[in-house]
């Protein structure tokens, strides 16, 4: 912990953000090679690129990835047409902003000291670095963290220990995080484990309607470790 609240680690984790974010853009020139291209998988990568880029603070990545997710979108939505040519320069762009981060996984980490039980906190989230960045912050004052990387995965580690609260990306591979809402809420076990949100740039109507499902909170990409902390804490009115 630091004076002003949590440790902040996302410099330790630009090695392994880049290394993800080669993967990602790898799928994204793929699906722009491939004829009947799906444009919801190349939103999704390139939201994600976008966010865990912004919460590292990596402005002209988290920049670039942000024309590629809007031009999809609007192709997606049959607002526009997608330019090929320059999507496919934005990839580019983007390698070269990322040929400056070590692609070098991150080391092992090695098991905590010991320390009293924490709360369990369910990361829903398919970006790793994105997952272990709320690890790093939360576990620093105790919490334990445990990752899902899809909607189904977070119903099932839910239900199996049901957690004090769930970080969840709006989103995920295979649904949407309100049908993850939808499923905790229905299960008697996780019916009362609050919600909190994490997102960035999810239009406003989708945000005003996540009162209504149960939604406790709204973290919005990027964040600083001690809004993190300060978003789990509300959630569970500690104060």
């Amino acid at each position: 912990m630091t004076a002003g609240g949590p440790e902040d680690p996302r410099s330790a984790l630009l090695p392994l953000f880049a290394a993800e974010a080669r993967r990602r853009l790898d799928v994204i020139a793929e699906g722009l090679a491939t004829p009947g291209r799906d444009y919801r998988s190349l939103v999704r990568e390139a939201h994600t690129l976008r966010g865990s880029a912004a919460v590292l603070g990596l402005e002209q990545v988290a920049e670039e990835a942000e024309g590629l997710e809007s031009a999809f979108s609007l192709a997606r939505s049959g607002r526009g047409e997608l330019d090929t040519d320059e999507a496919g320069q934005a990839v580019g762009r983007l390698r070269k902003l990322l040929a400056a981060v070590p692609a070098k996984e991150e080391p092992e980490e090695r098991a905590p000291a010991a320390v009293a039980p924490g709360r369990l906190v369910l990361c829903v989230e398919d970006s790793p670095t994105n997952a272990r960045l709320v690890a790093r912050i939360l576990g620093a004052r105790g919490d334990v963290v445990l990752a899902a990387g899809s909607g189904a995965e977070a119903c099932r580690l839910a239900a199996e220990r049901p957690p004090a609260v769930v970080l969840l990306d709006l989103h995920l591979p295979d649904m949407s995080g309100e049908e993850v809402v939808r499923r905790l809420a229905a299960r008697p076990e996780t019916r009362d484990v609050p919600v909190v949100v994490v997102t960035g740039g999810a239009d406003q109507l989708r945000l005003e309607a996540l009162p209504a499902l149960g939604v406790r909170g709204v973290l919005q990409k990027p964040f600083t470790p001690t809004e993190l902390a300060a978003a789990v804490d509300a959630a569970l009115g500690v104060t």
